[in-house]
């Protein structure tokens, strides 16, 4: 499973990094945001990306509980916060979740409709 984190890393980053390539084009020549390749370059980036971070934000809470969990069975010392789980990280995920899942209101809508 921790191959399987890793490629979910490196897809996000790599469509993540599109995606900024993507909206930075967009913005310095607006007339892209019309041309079907561009949106269909952006509905791949924008997928798997929303996908990808789903993914690694249900792992990283997942991963979070369990050490939780396991740090409290070595220790009744251990004392427990209420949201402990929501590390950095998770809000990493939850921020790029949220990005992805915002940008692809405005891409996969106009994808499919360029295909009409």
């Amino acid at each position: 499973m921790r191959r399987v984190v890793g490629i979910a890393k490196i897809l996000l980053w790599a469509c993540a990094g599109l995606m900024a390539i993507l909206v930075i084009l967009s913005w310095v020549a607006p007339g892209l945001r019309d041309e079907r390749s561009f949106l269909l370059l952006g509905g791949a980036a924008v997928g798997p990306a929303m996908v990808c971070s789903a993914f690694l934000l249900w792992w990283e809470l997942r991963d979070n509980r369990r050490e939780l969990r396991a740090a409290r069975r070595e220790s009744r010392d251990v004392s427990f916060e209420e949201g402990a789980e929501w590390t950095s990280k998770v809000w990493f995920y939850v921020l790029a979740l949220f990005l992805s899942f915002s940008l692809s209101w405005y891409v996969l809508p106009a994808l499919i409709l360029s295909y009409i």
